[in-house]
C-alpha cells in the first residue's frame, strides 16, 4: 500500500515532495509511529477529521509544530450513476453534512471559535515531537481528494451535531 502511493505521488507531488514524503514513511527512521505523528484532539473533533468533515491545511512550518488552517470540507452528494458534464465544477457538488454555524467548537485557550478558515497552531514542547508538516501536508490534499471523489461521509450520519465543546 506504501509503496503504491510513492507511484502515484510522482503524478501529484513534485520529486523532493515525494522524496520528503517516502523518508519520513518507509525510510528506517519512519516517523508513523511516533509524536510527529500524533495530534491530540478532542474526541468530537477527532472523529470529524477521521470521517473528512473537516481537514488541517498546513500554512507554516514553525520551530516546534505547524500553522495550520481549519478547513469544514464539503460531502459528495453524487453516486457512481450520476452524468454531469465533464466542465461541472465538482466544488457545486459538495454539501456541508450539518450546519456549522450550528456548531460550537472553541478554541480550548482563548474561547475563540473554530469556523472555517480559522487558523492556529500545533506545536509540541520538545521541537523533536512536533507534528510533522509533510504528513500535514499529505494528509490535508488526501483529505480533499477524498471530499472531492464523494467518499468523505459515505456509510457515517451526517448529524455531527451532538458533539460541541472545545477543540484542544
Amino acid at each position: 500500500m506504501r509503496e503504491a502511493l510513492f507511484l502515484l505521488s510522482g503524478i501529484l507531488w513534485d520529486a523532493d515532495f515525494t522524496e520528503s514524503l517516502r523518508d519520513l514513511i518507509l525510510g528506517e527512521d519512519n516517523i508513523l509511529d511516533s509524536p510527529r505523528n500524533m495530534i491530540c484532539l478532542q474526541p468530537g473533533l477527532h472523529r470529524w477529521w477521521h470521517n473528512g468533515y473537516i481537514a488541517f491545511e498546513p500554512v507554516a512550518e514553525l520551530s516546534n509544530g505547524v500553522r495550520v488552517r481549519l478547513r469544514w470540507l464539503g460531502v459528495s452528494g453524487l453516486v457512481p450513476s450520476d452524468r454531469r458534464l465533464l466542465d461541472t465544477d465538482p466544488r457545486g457538488c459538495l454539501t456541508t453534512p450539518l450546519e456549522v454555524s450550528s456548531i460550537h467548537l472553541r478554541d480550548f485557550w482563548t474561547g475563540r471559535l473554530l469556523t472555517d478558515g480559522v487558523f492556529f497552531n500545533i506545536t509540541a514542547s520538545n521541537p523533536d515531537n512536533a507534528p510533522s508538516y509533510g504528513l500535514l501536508k499529505l494528509q490535508w490534499d488526501l483529505m480533499r481528494f477524498v471530499a472531492i471523489s464523494g467518499i468523505a461521509g459515505t456509510g457515517h450520519s451526517h448529524s455531527i451535531s451532538e458533539n460541541t465543546g472545545a477543540a484542544t
